[in-house]
């Protein structure tokens, strides 16, 4: 069977079309009798492109190695690749299998010596041309910036006059001034969008105004008379003021850190939750009533993960608040893991890892010299190259990883947890602050539980906290350290009633947090209780509450009635 490959690139004459393209190849296949296959990379692909970017070419050549084409048709050797290394390919491909190959109405024999050194020189040129071409157009493009003259798309509110220059549009332009005014007021980029719509106008490309294209108005400089292109900048005509331009761009800030339908922040933790049953990720789900965390295998496949869904409201407020409590408790970590010695060894796997990727390149460049002075076969290159890619991809796989846990090791300023301490930031600065200070954050529980556990890992060496809690029931456990959060309006009524009488005891009367009590108790080989309560949102010291506040004129005082009352409460318990 015959393989017909066309393909049309976006430089490429009108006689190039498709069209034309499919006519001849038909037409050959008719005139010797071939029954024929079509593999059409369609228009606008770059004949440099590599192979992973050509699914028609990758397409044959599979089919080449499965017998299933014995004989190729292409307009011309530039139709089918202008790239000398996919060139080599597809000749080491074609040999070994035997198949035929036409280039127009000419058949080229590539097991003929002189006919492969003219297909390697025209793969070369074609290959020399692609780049002088474009490296022509990159100068072309930077010239044509530097003087102020237009190049590709103009944008919308400006027109362009004969000498290539841009100059208001005497109508969009005044459509931009009301673009920017109206995100300056706090409009969305959707209702913008709508309202243009509504209004009849239409947008230089597509038929409708939508999110992104306002979005990207909003975005451009040039409206307020500073043009970039890459590292440069030039003046351009002024259609809106630098105050206008950055009210609006407050407004497109503060609305991405709402509880927007769009908002990619709206899950903040999206990025640090892990199922600690499955090890896939938790992702944020938006639901109507109430958005929750989800484990991803759990949502593609239930019967494979029976983890918890956790309520995200009260999951990303419990993150924040553990948080930018636990700074002192890091800090008496951090002491105590200072001496890890896996930084030192994680540090010796890169550099060895790093050594092996060099030694690669090496490689790869005397092979090419090989080949190049003729010393190597198509076929041998191949295999050779195939194996280094095999290899470079394992090695850099296996890089990203040490990376990431080397990452671990990098300290932020713990300091910068307790000036936060009080304060509530927007969604995307606390994402910000989360990866910054955790390196992931693991969800135990299965779905009949009624509790869950979380450990919160954090990027001081690996410190790990743990914690119980339970969203319905509304509390937080540590597990390492003395701190009960209580947000159940049930829990607090129980609270109010029994810390006149037993302040520190008074959580045992509740069945579950009795258990989770008994159950961290089991874990921790030294004396346990938790001490201190969040009520209402509000940090709150239970011997504030029903103690004296004279006993408490120094931290001495303080730290000797926390150690009697816990002293107390092991005894009790």
């Amino acid at each position: 069977m015959l393989g017909i490959y066309i393909r049309r690139s976006v430089e490429s004459e009108e006689s190039d079309s498709i069209a034309n393209q499919l006519r001849e190849g038909k037409a050959f296949a008719d005139n010797k009798g071939l029954r024929y296959k079509l593999y059409d990379e369609g228009e606008g692909i770059s004949g440099a492109a590599p192979l992973s970017e050509r699914p028609a070419l990758a397409h044959l050549l599979r089919d080449i190695k499965k017998k299933r084409i014995s004989s190729v048709w292409c307009r011309n050797q530039n139709r089918l690749t202008r790239s000398q290394e996919t060139l080599i390919i597809y000749m080491a491909t074609a040999k070994k299998h035997k198949v035929t190959t036409y280039f127009g109405d000419q058949e080229f024999n590539l097991t003929d010596p002189n006919v492969k050194l003219m297909v390697g020189v025209l793969g070369q040129f074609n290959e020399y041309e692609i780049d002088l071409q474009s490296a022509q157009t990159t100068k072309a493009i930077a010239d044509n910036f530097r003087e102020g003259k237009s190049h590709g798309r103009t944008p919308y509110g400006y027109a362009v006059d004969s000498n290539k220059n841009y100059i208001l549009h005497p109508e969009n332009s005044l459509i931009i001034t009301d673009i920017f005014r109206m995100s300056a007021e706090g409009m969305s980029t959707s209702v913008i969008a709508r309202k243009l719509n509504a209004r009849g106008i239409k947008p230089y490309r597509g038929s409708e105004w939508n999110r992104s294209s306002i979005r990207n108005i909003l975005k451009n400089t040039m409206y307020y008379g500073e043009r970039k292109y890459k590292e440069t900048k030039v003046s351009s005509p002024q259609i809106i003021s630098r105050e206008l331009f950055d009210k609006s761009m407050l407004t497109l800030k503060q609305n991405a850190v709402t509880k927007g339908e769009y908002n990619k922040f709206r899950f903040y933790l999206n990025d640090s939750l892990r199922c600690a049953n499955c090890g896939n990720r938790y992702l944020g789900i938006k639901t109507s009533k109430y958005p929750y965390y989800m484990c991803t295998t759990k949502r593609d496949d239930p019967k494979k993960c029976n983890s918890k869904n956790i309520t995200a409201s009260f999951l990303d407020w419990m993150i924040w608040k553990v948080m930018i409590s636990t700074h002192s408790h890091l800090e008496q970590a951090l002491l105590i893991a200072q001496e890890d010695s896996g930084e030192k060894e994680l540090k010796e796997r890169l550099d060895a890892i790093e050594k092996g990727l060099e030694e690669l390149d090496a490689r790869e460049e005397r092979q090419t010299i090989l080949f190049s002075k003729g010393r190597t076969k198509p076929e041998l290159l191949e295999k050779i190259q195939n194996d280094i890619d095999n290899e470079r991809m394992h090695l850099t796989s296996k890089k990203g990883e040490i990376e990431t846990e080397l990452r671990a090791y990098e300290n932020p300023d713990i300091d910068e947890l307790a000036v936060l301490e009080g304060k509530e930031l927007p969604n995307q600065m606390k994402s910000e602050l989360v990866k910054k200070f955790v390196y992931k954050i693991l969800i135990h529980g299965t779905f009949n539980a009624p509790w869950s556990k979380i450990d919160i890992i954090f990027r001081f060496n690996k410190i790990k906290f743990s914690y119980y809690f339970n969203p319905k029931k509304g509390y937080l456990m540590s597990s390492d350290y003395a701190l009960l959060f209580i947000t159940g309006k049930g829990l607090i009524n129980k609270f109010n009633k029994m810390r006149a009488i037993d302040p520190y005891r008074w959580y045992l009367t509740d069945l579950e947090l009795s258990e989770v009590h008994e159950r961290i108790m089991e874990e921790k080989s030294e004396g346990y209780a938790p001490l201190h309560f969040f009520e209402d949102g509000r940090l709150f010291d239970i011997y504030e509450a029903t103690i004296d506040p004279k006993a408490f004129l120094n931290d001495k005082t303080k730290e000797d009635y926390s150690a009697r009352s816990t002293e107390i409460l092991n005894e009790n318990i």
